[in-house]
């Protein structure tokens, strides 16, 4: 590989909507990656490696060995968005072997959906209060709280709370700035809209 390659990166969700472009910039600033998610793509880099590995299905314990020697774990793969449970355990699990593995750093990807039910304005102080009926957001705060336990002082955790990320794919996702009706039934919802080509900026 390039000398010019500094930090070693593991990025879990390396072809998702967020993983895609946060892999692009990565390899744009000379970064070595690894991504992994259940299969390589086409347009996946030369020269920067690939784990083909489906986090849903296989045992984590499998990636011990490959993950050595790492300076991040970045951890933005959503494996069933509704299944709360089966993210925890992932999530927690990734960070476990990240922290055993001497891995100095892990970030994780959550939502700013952790902060859908407070009312005004938040900072990283605020707690988090998801909205009322919001799986995802509570999928997000509970993995939050869990890594949170689990932090020890010789790994550092990051969280990364997005705003709703949505594109050409999701337009479900992009209410109509000019429909006051469509306005309000997405109030707290979609306020915070972030375009995927936009996330690692």
């Amino acid at each position: 590989m390039s000398s010019g390659f500094t930090k070693n990166i593991l990025l879990t969700g390396a072809t998702g909507m967020v993983g895609k472009p946060v892999a692009q910039y990565l390899n744009s600033k000379g970064y070595r990656i690894t991504g992994l998610a259940r299969e390589k793509p086409d347009w996946w880099f030369e020269g920067q490696h690939f784990i083909s590995f489906d986090l849903a299905v296989h045992d984590l314990n499998q990636l011990r060995e490959s993950i050595v020697g790492y300076d991040f774990v970045m951890h933005a793969c959503d494996i069933a968005k509704q299944d709360v449970q089966k993210n925890k355990k992932i999530a927690l699990e990734l960070f476990r072997i990240s922290r055993e593995s001497a891995i100095p750093s892990f970030i994780y990807f959550s939502s700013i959906r952790v902060y859908a039910g407070v009312v005004g304005d938040v900072d990283e102080d605020t707690l988090t209060v998801p909205a009322a009926g919001d799986v995802y957001g509570a999928c997000k705060q509970e993995i939050e709280k869990s890594l949170a336990g689990e932090n020890a002082q010789d790994m550092t955790l990051t969280v990364l709370r997005l705003g709703n990320v949505f594109n050409e794919n999701t337009p479900h996702k992009i209410p109509a700035k000019t429909d006051i009706i469509t306005r309000i039934l997405h109030a707290g919802r979609n306020d915070h809209l972030i375009h995927s080509r936009n996330v690692a900026f």
